[in-house]
C-alpha cells in the first residue's frame, strides 16, 4: 500500500457497533411502546418549542395496533413528523374502533366495502355534530385522507391485513369533496 492510499484511509471514520447496536435496541424498545417519545427516535422531526413529540397509539383497538405502528414507522421513513403520525394514529384508531364495532371477529379489513366508508362517513358527521364543530366536512376529510393513505399503503405492499377491494373502489373522490350548501 503506498503513502497516499494508507493516508487516506486514515481519515475514516469507524463506528462502533456495540453503541450501534445499543441505539437500534433503544429505537426498538421504543417501537415496542403505546405511546412513542420522538425524541428517542433518530430523524423523526418534532416541534422542539412545544411539547408535542409524542405519538399515542392507545386510541387504536389493540389487534390492530401492530399495523398502525408498523405503518407509522414507514411514514418516519417518508420523514413524516410527530404531529402528524400522532393525528394519523388518531384518526386511524378511529376509524378502527368504528369497524371493529361493526365487525367484532374481524382481524383483517378484508371485507371492507363501500358500504362501509359511506355509514363511517355518517358516523363522523353525527361526531362532529355532537361535538359542535364548525366545519363538519374537514373533520371527515381528514379522517378519510390519514384511512385513503393507509388503506393505499397495505395495498402497495399487498399486505394481508389490506381489504380485498382496491382503495380506489372504497374512497371514491366525492367521498373527498368540500360539500357545497345552499
Amino acid at each position: 500500500m503506498n503513502r497516499r492510499s494508507h493516508n487516506r484511509r486514515a481519515h475514516v471514520d469507524l463506528i462502533d457497533g456495540t453503541s450501534a447496536l445499543i441505539e437500534t435496541s433503544q429505537v426498538q424498545t421504543e417501537f415496542a411502546k403505546d405511546r412513542w417519545d420522538a425524541r428517542n427516535i433518530p430523524g423523526l422531526r418534532y416541534p422542539p418549542h412545544s411539547t408535542a413529540y409524542y405519538i399515542h397509539f392507545v386510541h387504536v383497538p389493540e389487534r390492530f395496533r401492530s399495523h398502525i405502528k408498523e405503518y407509522a414507522q414507514f411514514k418516519i421513513a417518508e420523514g413524516r413528523g410527530a404531529g402528524t403520525l400522532n393525528r394519523a394514529a388518531y384518526c386511524l384508531g378511529t376509524f378502527l374502533t368504528f369497524f371493529s364495532q361493526h365487525y367484532p371477529q374481524a382481524t383483517t379489513l378484508q371485507h371492507l366495502c363501500l358500504q362501509d366508508i359511506d355509514a363511517f362517513i355518517l358516523y363522523l358527521k353525527t361526531d362532529a355534530h355532537a361535538r359542535g364543530l364548525k366545519t363538519d366536512w374537514q373533520y371527515v376529510y381528514n379522517h378519510l385522507t390519514y384511512l385513503e393513505n393507509f388503506l393505499s399503503y397495505l395495498e402497495r405492499l399487498q399486505h394481508s391485513f389490506r381489504p380485498d377491494a382496491p382503495t380506489t373502489q372504497l374512497i371514491w373522490s366525492y367521498h373527498l369533496l368540500k360539500p357545497m350548501y345552499n
